[in-house]
Formats: structure tokens, sequence, C-alpha cells
């Protein structure tokens, strides 16, 4: 079976521009905004269904071990016919969550790796007023602000709990001021030998778009490693800078 990692994170924290990055690596697949943990999840979902009229005992070890070849093989032939490389990072902001952490330990009785993509908060806040300026579609603000908050409580439940060795964060600064550093910490935590990435020339996949059509530039990826042109100074007030900054738990993190 081939090997899969995890690669997750905030909004607005690069980690569309770090899957695109380790795409360079001719030995590794990585897929942009995966369906891979929503199918997964509904398939666990039918399987965990408890219906009045079913014939099968759940509870039964013969059962549970027909489960878990099930969803091992739906893992395994979701990638068969995308790649042959042996190595495949599987990308999506929520493979972070405590639940899904949860929910591959239960099928593959192991933890996963999860590269997980952190930014300052009030760095992503800006971001997000900044595009909405741009977009002039400033009554949708709100609903992406109320999901960001979901992402972050699902991050911040995942790294105080029990699960926290399976998360790598990778702080957005860093990546884009010491990039290569970045990437051999990744390497490291999932044991792969080094790939040496040109930073300069990044090819974005043709199968990636933009799948959020109402707000222009959301997936934007740069063909060159650069810092967003965003002022968060400009964009936030003294006071929500204070505010939104002690929300960076991670400040402090030794980022390994």
């Amino acid at each position: 079976m081939k090997k899969i990692f995890f690669l997750a994170g905030l909004p607005r924290s690069g980690k569309n521009l770090l899957g695109t990055i380790l795409n360079q690596n001719p030995n590794m697949f990585g897929l942009l905004q995966s369906p891979l943990c929503e199918l997964l999840y509904r398939q666990k979902i039918l399987w965990d269904d408890k219906d009045e009229d079913t014939q099968y005992d759940f509870s039964n070890p013969q059962v549970k071990n027909m489960k878990s070849k099930y969803l091992k093989n739906f893992i395994k032939n979701f990638y068969k016919e995308l790649t042959d490389k042996d190595v495949v990072f599987d990308t999506k902001r929520n493979w972070n969550s405590y639940n899904n952490i949860q929910m591959y330990r239960d099928i593959f009785n192991s933890k996963p790796k999860v590269v997980c993509c952190v930014r300052n908060v009030e760095d992503i806040i800006a971001s997000f007023v900044n595009l909405y300026d741009q977009s002039k579609r400033f009554w949708d603000f709100e609903p992406m602000k109320h999901k960001f908050y979901q992402d972050y409580w699902n991050l911040r439940r995942t790294y105080l709990s029990k699960y926290q060795d399976c998360l790598l964060l990778i702080d957005y600064d860093k990546l884009i001021s010491a990039p290569e550093e970045s990437l051999k910490k990744i390497y490291k935590f999932i044991e792969e030998p080094y790939f040496k990435h040109d930073f300069n020339n990044i090819e974005v996949p043709e199968y990636y778009k933009d799948i959020n059509k109402k707000l222009k530039n959301l997936h934007v990826i740069n063909t060159k490693l650069i810092k967003s042109k965003t002022n968060t100074k400009e964009l936030l007030s003294p006071i929500q800078i204070k505010h939104f900054s002690k929300l960076s738990f991670w400040r402090g993190y030794s980022f390994r």
C-alpha cells in the first residue's frame, strides 16, 4: 500500500502552496482540495449506522474486521487510479481535526502524520478582509469568519489532545522566509529522504482550479515563493490586532 500523509491547516496559511511545492518531488503525489476525507467519513457512517432491520451485528469481531478491510481498500483504490507514485499527500483543511484523526486511527490502528499549516491569526483575518474588499462581497465575510473559527477550534482541540504528536505545524511566515528549513522538517517528520525543491519555479497542477467562485483570488498559488502583500496594520485596528494575536496558541511551539 502507498504511504499516505496528510496536509491540512488554517485558511490563508499556505496549505495549497505547500502542497504544490511537495508535488515537485518525483516520488510524491499531492492531491489539492481532496474529497477523500469526506468520502471516507460517509463510508464509515454507513458501516456504523445501526439500522434495526440490519442483519449484521456490528459488534461481531468478524464484521469489524470486514469493515476495517473495506475502509482500507477504499483509500487504496481511491489513489490507485490517480497515481503510481509511492508517497501521497492528501490535502484537505480538516484532516487536523480530532475526529478525523480518530477515524484514521480506528481504521488503520495507527496514528496518521498530518502536516498542518498555521499563520498568525491577525494576518489570516486581515487577508480575508483584503479579499473581501477586492471582491466587494462584504456580506459574505461573517459566514467565512465563522468557518475560520470552526477550523481554528478543531485544530486547537487536537493540539491540546493525545493526538498532538500527529501534527507538524508549519508556520506560513517561516515557510516563505526559510522554505528549505521548513521542508527539511517535513521530510524528517514523514521519514522520507529529502528532495531539493525549486522555490522560484512553482508549477501549479493543471487540475487545480479555484473552487470558490464567489471570492476572487481565494485559492491563487504564486509561481514564486513570495510573501503576501497584505498589510495587517492598515486593514485592522490596533484593538483587533491585539485581540486576534492572542488566538495564536502555537506561538512558542518549537516547530520541531
